[in-house]
């Protein structure tokens, strides 16, 4: 396998960052609920839109993280969740 001369630094940070608003997601916003609902004044309908433009957002720029990949193909034709060979530049 060869690697790529340069560093796809770019999508390195939005993997991350998506990395990141997932795991607020799924295990940090649910527990702070009831703190936000109370330290703001918040009905439960309010909440529900907050947390689902969170989730929106947070599938947004998951899809913008695949959009900046370079060999999307390779990503797709290996199933396994190996995304090197999807970060090697084409060619």
């Amino acid at each position: 396998m060869t690697y790529p001369s340069t560093t796809q630094w770019k999508g390195i940070w939005l993997v991350f960052l998506t990395s990141v608003a997932t795991a607020i997601t799924a295990t940090k916003a649910s527990p702070a609920l009831l703190a936000m609902k109370q330290e703001l004044a918040l009905s439960i309908v309010q909440i529900g839109w907050i947390m689902s433009s969170v989730a929106i957002a947070t599938v947004l720029l998951g899809v913008f993280a695949l959009l900046q990949l370079p060999n999307k193909e390779a990503l797709i034709n290996h199933p396994s969740g190996d995304m090197s060979p999807a970060l090697q530049p084409d060619g």
